[in-house]
Formats: structure tokens, sequence, C-alpha cells
């Protein structure tokens, strides 16, 4: 075979299997925001900055257009480090359709070597590629420097290629000493008889799989990137202080979808109960042995109420600041007139939440009392049935910082190795 041919059965090799390797899936809102990594370099969410974020998020990368590629060759600078790693593919798969594209300048700056940039930036954001993703970035530039058609010097992409090299090798490396020596993104869409629709959720992991441990986070949006979950437990994992644990981010929908699933609604319970943990042991992620179930506000009174549902289920349950208010308090009620639940609870509330007589759009729920007042007495309820709670109130309001700050806590005192 010419070395014509060679390249471009490595090109047709490398277009089949892109998809497979770089998986695509849904960017919830607000998780990866380009224009935020902008911002902090702008000062200002400056016009380049906006244009790249209207153009990329709320996409799978596999909804780039070529178009839209070449549109924002240069601005790869633009993207956060979660936003690179999402939409790099879409840069490599134009870049293997038209080779004589002007993206390709733009993918060597971007995959350059940290020693000549910015080294810790660079790491920090090369550090999300696994190595089977890596091995895909060099077998592309060995396509490209087989077809020889770059605008630069052939040294320039050797010594890139022999960086990405090197990076499989310290993975391989990594991996006989540290469970989360390598990151792995799915989408799962699951067919829900229950609710009626099918649900998006992005499973996420570290190293080898099926894990004993399993935490399924509704409100995944809120919990995948402004609470920052996925980073607080590759930290805890990395330290010993949580076992691994396969993560599941299930989407919320959108307002409407909150204000209807959320609100103890025994058919939800079904959907997480069976769907859910079916379809994620049956894709070989989790064995399903011991689950954490977490939700924040509305979600955190629907994972209390599954829990007191499903306890077989759901053995560990955290509840950020939940909406016990709902239904002049409810499910205190029932958590208080129910046999004991052999649960381990953590939930809390902000000593700045003391609004009541408040309506929410736009289920329009009435909140008669106060949020601090109703947790409470939620968790006085709870204190009296569950296994173990764990009870506090922090400071501030009804904010995703603050559950961001509680969450390391919350984690180490959910997965203490002594339970009573």
């Amino acid at each position: 075979m010419t070395d014509s041919a060679s390249a471009e059965e490595l090109r047709r090799v490398l277009l089949e299997e892109i998809e497979e390797v770089f998986p695509p899936y849904p960017i919830f809102d607000g998780e990866v925001a380009p224009h935020r990594h902008a911002i902090d370099i702008c000062g200002d969410p400056c016009d380049e900055c906006t244009a790249v974020h209207d153009s990329f998020a709320g996409k799978a990368w596999t909804e780039i257009s070529e178009e839209t590629v070449f549109a924002h060759r240069d601005d790869h600078f633009f993207f956060s480090d979660e936003a690179f790693r999402v939409y790099l593919p879409a840069y490599l798969r134009t870049a293997l359709r038209s080779p004589k594209h002007a993206v390709h300048d733009g993918l060597l700056c971007a995959l350059e070597d940290p020693e000549s940039g910015d080294r810790e930036h660079l790491e920090r954001r090369y550090s999300g590629f696994d190595r089977r993703q890596a091995e895909f970035i060099v077998r592309f530039f060995e396509w490209r420097l087989s077809k020889k058609c770059w605008s630069v010097e052939d040294d320039e992409e050797q010594r890139v290629a022999n960086h990405w090299r090197a990076r499989i090798a310290s993975i391989d490396s990594a991996l006989g000493q540290s469970t989360t020596a390598f990151r792995w993104d799915r989408t799962l869409e699951v067919e829900s008889a229950a609710i009626g629709r099918t649900m998006t959720v992005r499973v996420t992991g570290f190293g080898s799989t099926p894990t004993q441990h399993l935490a399924v986070f509704l409100d995944g949006e809120f919990y995948f990137d402004p609470i920052g979950t996925v980073s607080t437990v590759r930290s805890l994992v990395e330290a010993g202080e949580i076992p691994s644990i396969t993560l599941a981010f299930v989407s919320h929908v959108d307002a409407a979808f909150r204000h209807r699933e959320y609100v103890c609604r025994t058919e939800f319970v079904e959907f997480l109960a069976g769907e859910l943990l079916t379809d994620l042991c049956e894709a070989g992620w989790t064995t399903g042995d011991d689950v954490l179930l977490a939700g924040v506000s509305l979600s955190g009174l629907a994972v209390l109420h599954a829990a007191k549902l499903r306890p077989d289920s759901f053995p560990r349950v955290l509840a950020f600041s939940p909406s016990a208010w709902w239904n002049d308090e409810w499910l205190a009620g029932q958590i208080a007139a129910g046999p004991d639940l052999p649960i381990r609870v953590f939930t809390d509330v902000g000593d700045e939440e003391n609004e009541s007589g408040v309506v929410h759009p736009p289920g329009n729920l009435e909140q008669k009392v106060t949020q601090r007042e109703s947790c409470r007495r939620l968790a006085d309820a709870l204190e009296g049935k569950a296994r173990a709670v764990s009870f506090g109130e922090y400071a501030g309001g009804h904010a995703m910082e603050c559950w961001r700050a509680e969450l390391p806590d919350a984690l180490r005192w959910l997965y203490e190795i002594s339970e009573s």
C-alpha cells in the first residue's frame, strides 16, 4: 500500500472511531459556559466570548457544524477546560473531513506541549482526556504527518505528537497507582414508562468499572457544574476519604418538569429505583450494591421521598436545603408517622433562608413557612426514624456556592466507615 493510500485508510478509520472514542453528551445549561473562562481573562463578557458561548453552549460536539468550527478555528483559548475537552472532537472531525481546512493550525496550537506555553493551565486542560482519547490524538497527528500538509514545520508537529505519546505512558503508569488516573464520560438515555418520557443521564467515573458504589444526582445540571461534584469526588477518592464511585447526573429537563416530578410522586420513585438503576447496572458501570441519592432544593425533597418509599434502593441520601415546606410540610408528617428507615441522611439549610409567603413559578408552588423552619422540622422527623442523620445550618442562603462548600464534608460523612 502506498503512503498516500495508508494515510487515507487511517483517515477513514479515525472518522469511523471518533464518536465512540469521544462520546457526545448533552451539555447542560451553564455546565461548560465557555464565556466564563473568557470573563476570567477579559474581565467582561466581550463580543468574542459571547459569540463562542452562543455557538457552542447547550450542544453536544456532534451538533457543531464545520462552518461553526471554521468561524471559531482559533477560539479554543476562550473555552473552559471542560468545554475544550467536550468540543475538541468537533475540530478533529472537521480536520479529518477537510484535510486542507484552515482549522489545522489552530489544532496544533490547542494541543501543544505544555513546555511551550502555560504549563499549569495546559496540564489541567489535558488531564481530562483518557488513554484512548490521547491515543486518538496521537494517531491524528500521525495521519497529519503522513499527509505533510501542515502550514508549520514538521518538527513542531512531531514534538506535539511526542508529547501526547508521553501522556499515554503517564496514564499507563498512573493506572497502576491510582483509582482516578483517568476519567470517562458516557450518556445514557433511559426510556421511562413510569413517567412517560426519555430521561437523559450523564454518567461519569474514574478508572475501571463496575464500581460497587453509585451516586445518583437529581438536578444534574446543578450538581455537575455550579456545585462542582466531579472535581470534589475525584479529590476525595484520590485522598482515600471516600470509596471509588460512579456518578450519574440526571437532567432536570426544565422548570416545569421539576415542579411536576420532584413533588413526592410515586411514579418518579419508580423511575429512579426501577428503570434508572436497572439501566445503569445493565450498562456495566456499577453493581448498584450501594447507592447514594442526592438532590437540592425541590429535588432534595424528591430524594428524601424516594428514600422513604425505597430505603432498600437508597441507603444514603444527600438533601441540600430541601423544599420541606411543600404541601404544608407533608413529607415530614409522613416520615414521622411511618416505620424506621435504614438510611443515612445528610441535610442542611442556610441561616439566611427566612422568606415565607412565597409562590414559586411555573407550578405556583406555595411556600407558607420559611425554608429554615421547615427543614428543622423535617430533620427532627428524620432523627426519630433514620439510622443516622446529620443536620446543620450553614452561613448563607439558598445558593449554589453554599452547597458547593458543603459537598466535601457531606460526602465524607455519608461514606464514613463506622456507621452507628
